[in-house]
């Protein structure tokens, strides 16, 4: 023990200032610049007045969308006096914050909250972008918005919303784009065509004024309507378009040509061009990339491509041509295709227009580095080189899977999705939990996972489940049986209680058990609950506040839509 200190002070420490205390506000401010601004008020703003005030006037950047409503109704209590916020991501994810738009916009308002918002995300809004006062209520409050990010909607309800300084758009929607053609400020835009709930006809029309323009389409057919709307952007300098789709486009030899010929008459400006083709081949893969290997390309732009040929097996004859298609893209690749499999294939021809000095893929990744979502139709029955080494974080598996080769190469899986005629045997299913360290996420039916667990006795798998899964998704029930009941719930709860934040489930109509569901999961962030039938006891606000006493949840936020219930849950801090 130190000369001259007390037992009792080291018991009763005195609180002198820490060492960041003895920092100047301009140095404070300066590492608060590298901190969003969630974690800015989740680490400063109960620490001190003098540091709550700093979060109230430095937090400017507050993405929500993965947040629990914990910790979302504490940052709107932290920052009750702050009107510094300058981006804002709010979200109805139905599986992490579902409802989370509506609850924001009945206690919060723009206006009032963020008057210097710059920047707005609207995701998941598929269900309330019909909603015309919250689409008013959310976009006509903000005149200093720069940047706007709308996913999912039909393109023309925003013809009504024309923000004046509106600069960046990254919006997923139908294929009715002319209102856009009046957006004559806008220099940014990233559309992605999406499929929503309307009967608008495909028209591509773009504001001129763009600088750069990025399209993800997933029809085959747009590719030619995209191509001849294209021509009146002479401001254009970066042009991205990517297909991401499971039916191919016809290939021709001439597409380099085609590309080159709009680029040189309608271009001027380009300085970047990016793409990525899945394409049903009709000659070689080196009569395509011919295409791109003239001067314009190679000399002029030093623009790159490769060209991949992959074959898929036949599951009757085993042949390596029974389908054959190629992967055409610029080179580096920056999209991430997502790959359907049906009976595994194999790469048979590549093709690239790189230098010797530069081909290769440590310098240039090949396609399968990018694939982050994989399905896979049939048990693949041959494992291709290049999925050795793959990125991989999403799987879907939608009849057996079997393959222990294939097990052992997905070790940064996060999410695996068995669909309703999925088959795998538990010792599968434990040897892929074994070689799957980061997997976090499952989607599965229920009566497969009883299955596969033993009715939840096998204790290494279950040991496996209870320390990854944080998001446990089971299939909506069509029938009884698929249903849980209070028997099935005794056995599965407590296998996922100590780690589960978001769950998903089809239960008996019988309130009980969602109440037990409620009691036994202590940590859960979201809840959805479907009913089993359709004449069942409603679950309300009111409800929820007449028995949380039994739960380990202080509120929630209620979404109902038929027979499926949503709860956003807060714990007590």
């Amino acid at each position: 023990m130190p000369k001259g200190t007390s037992r009792r002070a080291l018991t009763h420490p005195i609180n002198f200032p820490t060492v960041l205390e003895h920092l100047p506000n301009e140095i404070i401010i300066s590492i608060f610049s590298y901190l969003t601004g969630i974690d800015l008020v989740l680490a400063f703003a109960n620490l001190n007045s003098r540091f709550h005030s700093l979060t109230n006037q430095y937090a400017y950047f507050f993405d929500f969308k993965s947040i629990s409503k914990t910790k979302f109704d504490f940052i709107f209590a932290q920052q009750q006096t702050n009107r510094s916020w300058k981006s804002l991501q709010i979200c109805n994810n139905k599986d992490e914050t579902p409802g989370q738009i509506q609850y924001f916009c009945k206690f919060h308002s723009l206006a009032n909250t963020c008057p210097q918002l710059q920047s707005l995300s609207l995701l998941d809004i598929q269900d309330i972008y019909k909603n015309e006062d919250l689409l008013v209520q959310l976009l006509s409050c903000t005149p200093n918005l720069q940047s706007l990010t709308v996913k999912p909607i039909c393109a023309t309800i925003l013809s009504q919303f024309q923000p004046s300084q509106l600069k960046r758009l990254v919006i997923h929607s139908c294929r009715n784009l002319v209102w856009m053609t009046e957006l004559r400020q806008l220099e940014n835009l990233e559309y992605t065509t999406a499929d929503v709930d309307c009967t608008c006809a495909a028209v591509f029309a773009w504001p001129l004024s763009l600088e750069r323009l990025q399209v993800i389409f997933t029809r085959n057919e747009d590719l030619r309507m995209l191509q001849s709307s294209f021509v009146h952007l002479s401001q254009l300098t970066v042009l991205e378009i990517y297909q991401n789709a499971q039916i191919p486009v016809s290939a021709s030899h001439t597409i380099g040509e085609v590309w080159q010929q709009l680029i040189s008459s309608c271009f001027p400006l380009l300085r970047e061009f990016r793409f990525y083709f899945y394409l049903r081949l009709m000659s070689t893969v080196e009569s395509i990339t011919q295409s791109f290997s003239t001067p314009f390309y190679l000399l002029e732009r030093r623009w790159f491509v490769r060209c991949e040929k992959f074959s898929e097996y036949s599951t009757y004859t085993y042949s390596m041509d029974y389908n054959a298609y190629a992967s055409l893209y610029s080179l580096p690749l920056l999209f991430q295709p997502s790959i359907t499999m049906i009976n595994g294939f194999c790469v048979t021809s590549i093709s690239s227009t790189l230098p010797k000095d530069l081909n290769n893929d440590l310098l240039y990744p090949n396609r399968f580095s990018n694939t982050k979502n994989l399905v896979l139709d049939r048990n693949p029955t041959y494992l291709d080189e290049n999925f050795r080494h793959n990125n991989l974080t999403h799987l879907t598996v939608r009849n057996s899977f079997a393959s222990h080769e294939w097990m052992q190469v997905l070790t940064k899986l996060r999410q695996l999705s068995l669909t309703k005629n999925a088959r795998i045997s538990s010792d599968s299913f434990h040897y892929l939990l074994d070689h799957a360290p980061e997997l976090d996420t499952l989607v599965i039916d229920c009566n497969l996972l009883q299955i596969l667990t033993d009715s939840w006795t096998h204790t290494a798998i279950c040991d496996h489940l209870s320390k990854k899964i944080r998001h446990l998704k089971f299939h909506s029930a069509n029938n009884a049986r698929e249903c849980f009941n209070k028997h099935k719930l005794s056995g599965m709860l407590p296998v996922f209680a100590s780690k589960c934040e978001h769950l998903s489930l089809s239960i008996q109509s019988k309130l009980d058990l969602v109440i037990m569901t409620l009691k036994r999961m202590k940590r859960l962030h979201s809840l959805h609950v479907h009913m089993s039938e359709k004449e069942h006891l409603p679950m309300t606000m009111d409800w929820f506040d007449e028995h949380k006493t039994k739960f380990n949840y202080w509120s929630s936020f209620l979404v109902r839509e038929d027979q499926d219930y949503y709860f956003w849950l807060s714990k007590r801090i």
